[in-house]
């Protein structure tokens, strides 16, 4: 759930810029609270800025002094006591919730746009500033962890890390390469959960604190990798993120552990599957998302999202710096994340 608070001196167009921002933000598909601070008594009348906010669409709306709240939700009205502002976000279930008023040197912890009543933004300007991801798609090898899964199981062959490279900079296409380097490793049950431990031992830095600060702001977190489920799994638990959120290559084994074979029906395993993924998974629900990669199969699914970032921390390829809209070269993961939950100061 995202959390920003609208501040600025009386004149700044703090109550117009949020009804325009609920009506947005609702158009999109998001649901919205709105808490409104007040000096003036409490009433439990259903008018003036709480009502303006309702009738944009917002649902709760709370109307609070300074240890009091009138709760609008639905068809129905409450009061509560508050002993600290922030107590107010439990009466939520929303996308993201607007705030109008309370002090900043009081609340810190609210991300906060001031409004400057001789610049005024306009609805376009706040809403990038602050509208929320619903989904945050990532890559995992060279994105989330620092190695390659494929190179570690073929213990230094030059050849198989000779094809990934080649896939991974649009040289190859993946189809081409991805049985092949199976059927030369030949990899067992018990060497793809060491991967699983070893990726776990690789994360870039600031990846655990990335994903929880996006889980945070609201956003739904998945891993779309064309990297093997059985490994990809620990790493999954490992960082909080549900098993129907990660997407990956599911392998075969016999009873005893031997590779049979990879699904072969996997989206991932071929040109263009990683877009295929993100647009089912966007099918299903409205909302913005993002996509964070550092190869070329991960650059293919740009046109089913509203951002996508290059991530060259690990490696640079240059098709993908060229083409993504945003490319940052830090190695810390953290870089992404102006990018993903806005500039908002915090």
């Amino acid at each position: 759930m995202r959390v920003v608070s609208l501040g600025g001196p009386s004149g700044a167009g703090k109550t117009t810029a949020i009804v325009n921002l609920i009506r947005h933000f609702v158009a999109q598909g998001l649901t919205v609270g709105a808490i409104k601070h007040t000096h003036h008594p409490l009433n439990e009348e259903d008018r003036g800025d709480t009502a303006a906010f309702r009738a944009a669409g917002a649902d709760p709306v709370i109307l609070a002094d300074d240890g009091e709240a009138v709760v609008f939700a639905g068809l129905s009205t409450k009061r509560v006591a508050f002993p600290a502002p922030e107590q107010l976000l439990q009466h939520f279930a929303v996308d993201i919730v607007l705030i109008e008023g309370f002090n900043a040197d009081r609340h810190p912890s609210w991300p906060r746009i001031v409004l400057d009543p001789e610049h005024r933004q306009t609805t376009a300007e706040l809403v990038a500033r602050l509208a929320p991801f619903r989904f945050v798609f990532f890559d995992v090898d060279s994105t989330l962890v620092t190695i390659e899964g494929i190179d570690e199981l073929a213990g230094g062959n030059t050849e198989i890390a000779r094809l990934t490279d080649a896939a991974m900079n649009g040289e190859i296409g993946l189809d081409q390469v991805y049985g092949r380097r199976l059927e030369i490793i030949r990899p067992t049950l018990r060497q793809v959960e060491a991967l699983g431990e070893r990726y776990i031992a690789s994360l870039v830095p600031g990846a655990a604190e990335t994903i929880g600060r996006l889980r945070d702001a609201g956003a739904q977190v998945h891993l779309v990798t064309a990297g093997i489920a059985q490994a990809i799994a620990p790493l999954a638990n490992h960082l909080g993120i549900t098993p129907r959120s990660v997407h990956a290559v599911p392998l075969l084994f016999t009873p005893e552990g031997q590779y049979i074979d990879y699904d072969r029906h996997s989206f991932l395993a071929r040109p263009g599957g990683k877009e295929l993924v993100v647009r089912d998974v966007r099918a299903r629900s409205h909302g913005r998302a993002a996509f964070v990669g550092d190869g070329v199969s991960d650059l293919e699914a740009k046109p089913a999202v509203d951002l996508f970032i290059g991530f060259g921390g690990v490696h640079t390829r240059p098709r993908v710096r060229d083409n993504a809209d945003v490319f940052v070269v830090e190695r810390d993961l953290r870089a992404v994340l102006p990018h993903l939950i806005g500039d908002v100061a915090s």
